[in-house]
This record gives C-alpha cells, sequence and structure tokens, in this order.
C-alpha cells in the first residue's frame, strides 16, 4: 500500500479529499468480468476487470501518471479501474465515502529464481509494521499487516490496513481507514503487481466498521476472472 497516493484539497478553508490510489467506486459491483488489453500493446495479459469498471489510464493519461507517481520506477503502470460514476465524481474533488480501486503494473521479466526471491521479500514485508511511510497530508496513525492472504507457485497475495488523520482537526474530514490487497503474479511469462484498495471516510461514511474480508474478497475474485480470461 502506497499511502502517498491520498492527495487532500482545501478550497476557500473546505476540506475535500481525493482518494487518488483506492477504487473510486462505491456502487455495488458486479461479480461478472469484462476484457480489456492494454491498448498499447505492453502487455498480452487480459485484465479481466470486474463489469461496471472503467481503466482511467486510456482515458486521461495525465490523471494516470498523478494517481501512480509514488509507485517504485521498476513497475510500470498499465492500468487503474474504477467506477464511471466515481471517475466523474473524483474530476469534481468531492468527497466518495467508501471507494475502492483495481490499478494493474508491469516489472520486467525475470527468471523463475528472481521470481521466487521477489516472492520472499513480499512475504517478508507483509508481516512488518512500517510507521515512517510519508502520507502526504496526512498522518499515519496505524499500520496493521495482516499477512499472507493467498498463495501458490505463481502468485503470493498480502494485505494491510492503515488509519490515517489529518494534521489538525479543523477540516471536515476526522480520519481514513484503507485495507489494500497487494498480489504479484506471474502469468505468461509477464510479471504483474495488481493492487485491491479499499478506503472508508469518516465522518462521511456511516456503514459498517471497515473489514478486510470484503477487500480480500475483491481481490481474489478479481484474480480468479484473471486466470480465467487467460486459459489458453
Amino acid at each position: 500500500m502506497n499511502l502517498r497516493r491520498i492527495r487532500t484539497y482545501a478550497p476557500l478553508g473546505t476540506l475535500v479529499v481525493v482518494c487518488s490510489f483506492s477504487v473510486l467506486f462505491a456502487v455495488q459491483v458486479a461479480t461478472s468480468c469484462e476484457s480489456f488489453i492494454d491498448p498499447k500493446g505492453r502487455s498480452s495479459i487480459d485484465f479481466a476487470p470486474l463489469s461496471g469498471l472503467i481503466d482511467i489510464c486510456s482515458r486521461d493519461e495525465l490523471m494516470c501518471f498523478l494517481l501512480m507517481v509514488d509507485s517504485p520506477e521498476s513497475r510500470k503502470t498499465l492500468a487503474v479501474f474504477v467506477s464511471s460514476e466515481e471517475w466523474e465524481r473524483s474530476r469534481k474533488f468531492e468527497v466518495i465515502e467508501h471507494s475502492r480501486s483495481m490499478s494493474v503494473q508491469r516489472v520486467d521479466s525475470m527468471s523463475i529464481e528472481k521470481f521466487k526471491n521477489a516472492k520472499d521479500d513480499v512475504r517478508k514485508r507483509a508481516y512488518v509494521s512500517d510507521q515512517n511511510q510519508p502520507v502526504g497530508a496526512l498522518q499515519l496513525k496505524e499500520d496493521i499487516p495482516l499477512g499472507v492472504v493467498e498463495e501458490a507457485d505463481d502468485m503470493i497475495s498480502t494485505a494491510r490496513l492503515a488509519r490515517l488523520t489529518p494534521p489538525t482537526n479543523e477540516g471536515l474530514l476526522k480520519s481514513v481507514t484503507t485495507v489494500s490487497v497487494l498480489t504479484l503474479l506471474r502469468l505468461k511469462s509477464e510479471i504483474l503487481f495488481l493492487e485491491t484498495t479499499e478506503q472508508w471516510m469518516f465522518p462521511f461514511y456511516s456503514g459498517p466498521e471497515p473489514s478486510s474480508e470484503s477487500t480480500k474478497r475483491l481481490a481474489k475474485q478479481w484474480l480468479d476472472c484473471i486466470r480465467d480470461k487467460n486459459r489458453n
């Protein structure tokens, strides 16, 4: 989870938050999935976004860059999937109470041995809290590693939960809770990082207590869709 992608705006003293890294769709996600192959030809994989989602990067390259600007240089962002409704709301800097996002990044091809080493590194960090990671305009109060969610020969998924607060209590926003599932996947000789994120903004959000389980289910559903679309 790269918490630096949170951006805050305070025009005329009113705090409006745009969740730059997370999924920008609060609407119910359908259980089916669509087909999406990178229009620039940087990958042959069908990223199989869940039904109802659109890719930001093929519509607005500048916005795509800004959303993922803090990613490691070794990763190339290929797609960021959000709902069209929340995409429009985010462009208007409207507060989104509960949001989700799914991003796809690719790294250069690596040998099986290097892939195993990369999995080991992801596995180690899955259990280590990082209280020193920069988060832009918000302050990191808790960083809770949730360990390994799923692992197979060709993938590993880990989860984290974080709670953040503004530097002062003067604005409307009081706190943000995020859950992120990061999946390292080897498919068709390509190495992908898939990130599924959910975010809850308080006091705007008034639903059930945030839980990592919904994010884990969403990430698992997306991974299953990708596997099904790329069987041949």
